[in-house]
């Protein structure tokens, strides 16, 4: 079972692959052709980038859509009509990932990034820490016991988390 990432080049798909590809899952995506700086994380770690296409979507994948797509995308409506696929919007597999850990999920209007890197590696001084930041960078230890992540208010998408912890800033 592979995963794909429907607009994997987005900033937090490009980081939630880049963990799963640290927890040495298969991972794929597709996006558009244009260099976007998120890709960088994922070149490094080889996971390969697509064009849109819905040939891209393969039988038994695990396929995460990116929040811009809706079911009129051909690869989106491609994955949700094979009964195959498990089909994950992008807050909703989060949110999923988050339960296995201690997290922290930091929201508001500005410094997200900035303190969610910083708390990143705070804490990566006391014990395992992955996190997911807004920027692309996602980074997932082997022995992970906590995850701290920008949570994004946009249109609620972050009612899908449950975090143990939360951070407001403003």
């Amino acid at each position: 079972m592979a995963y794909h990432f429907i607009g994997i080049k987005g900033t937090g798909m490009a980081a939630l692959a880049c963990i799963l590809h640290d927890e040495h899952k298969e991972v794929t995506g597709s996006d558009i052709d244009k260099y976007i700086f998120t890709e960088d994380g994922l070149r490094a770690r080889n996971i390969p980038i697509y064009s849109f296409s819905p040939d891209n979507i393969k039988d038994n994948d695990t396929v995460i859509i990116g929040l811009s797509f809706d079911q009129t995308h051909p690869e989106v409506k491609a994955a949700m009509d094979n009964p195959t696929v498990k089909t994950y919007y992008y807050n909703e597999y989060l949110g999923i990932l988050l339960e296995s850990y201690s997290s922290i999920c930091v929201a508001g209007t500005h410094g997200k990034s900035t303190t969610t890197g910083i708390l990143g590696q705070v804490l990566s001084l006391q014990d395992e820490c992955a996190y997911l930041i807004g920027d692309g960078h996602g980074y997932m230890p082997e022995h992970a016991n906590h995850f701290v992540l920008e949570s994004c208010e946009f249109q609620r998408h972050f009612l899908a988390y449950h975090p143990d912890y939360a951070i407001i800033t403003n």
